[in-house]
């Protein structure tokens, strides 16, 4: 019985968790900053943290992904919620985020350059957005 995966399975399969990972670092970061308590968002930023070294995995980088979760994950996040928990912080009471202008600013514009950055590279390097995430260099292995 022959246990090798094909170069489209290899390629699917890093695809596959390429996104997986990136709808958990994208989710973690949102986590992070519209949560209202510090020991939460120091949770969501590990969580992101943790997809990120992921992704260095599946950029064949291991040594990165080890220092990504020993370093900031491991050792700047214990340091983050010693601090935290040495101020006693509490819950900012009475600001509400979705009042803000500020705030509809900030997620319009950043749409805006996204959408322009996506346009604009798949118009003009009319390849598909796949080679952009780098799963060409893993199919030629």
């Amino acid at each position: 019985m022959d246990h090798h995966l094909s170069k489209e399975a290899c390629v699917h399969m890093s695809l596959g968790l390429f996104i997986v990972f990136g709808i958990i670092a994208v989710a973690g970061a949102l986590g992070m900053v519209l949560s209202r308590n510090p020991v939460y968002g120091a949770v969501f930023l590990i969580a992101t943290l943790i997809s990120l070294a992921g992704e260095f995995l599946l950029l064949s980088s291991p040594f990165l992904a080890v220092l990504q979760v020993l370093v900031y994950a491991g050792a700047i996040m214990v340091l983050y919620l010693f601090v935290v928990m040495l101020l006693n912080l509490r819950v900012e009471a009475g600001f509400r985020w979705w009042t803000n202008w500020r705030t509809y600013a900030g997620i319009s514009l950043t749409g805006i350059v996204t959408w322009v950055a996506l346009r604009s590279h798949l118009v003009d390097t009319g390849v598909p957005a796949v080679r952009a995430f780098g799963t060409d260099a893993i199919a030629e292995r």
